[in-house]
């Protein structure tokens, strides 16, 4: 079996290498070394990233849907968006207003050390793959698309009204 060092040093030069997912699972960890020819169990992989995390170096990121935790390499803060086609976890930059933590800790006496929020959507990438929507069909009458989803209520014929 490989040395704990040379898996988390093998692991941390795939994760910072072009082109590399923005987050990894354990799973694709482990996949990704054996395809470096490191020969590590999942076990190994688990208490090198556990190590990783504590030094700061690796950020563990939960993962909506109780799927298996993410871990991405410690930077700049930034959030993130679920894309609901590929399930990819895509960087976007924080949207929250960086007096909240202030505000509501003079408000409600919280106290604000962090946040991670996860956007849902369409990626960039599924987004351009997906067709655009055609126009609505128009009424050569003249109704609009209104006029075929409200019908006007059929007519009764006076004689039926009992009262």
């Amino acid at each position: 079996m490989a040395r704990p060092a040379l898996v988390a040093s093998t692991l941390l030069a795939l994760m910072r290498a072009e082109g590399a997912p923005h987050t990894w699972t354990l799973r694709e960890m482990c996949r990704r070394l054996k395809q470096e020819r490191v020969d590590c169990a999942p076990s190994s992989v688990f208490r090198a990233v556990t190590r990783l995390v504590a030094r700061g170096t690796l950020v563990r990121l939960p993962n909506p849907g109780g799927r298996s935790p993410r871990y991405e390499l410690a930077g700049a803060h930034h959030d993130h968006l679920l894309c609901r086609t590929c399930r990819r976890l895509v960087p976007v930059p924080c949207p929250l207003d960086p007096g909240i933590p202030g505000h509501l800790e003079s408000t409600i006496g919280h106290r604000v050390e962090g946040h991670e929020l996860v956007l849902e959507g369409l990626c960039a990438r599924c987004r351009s793959r997906r067709a655009p929507a055609p126009p609505p069909a128009r009424s050569r009458r003249g109704g609009g698309p209104s006029a075929r989803r409200n019908p006007p209520p059929p007519s009764v014929p006076d004689d039926t009204i009992t009262s």
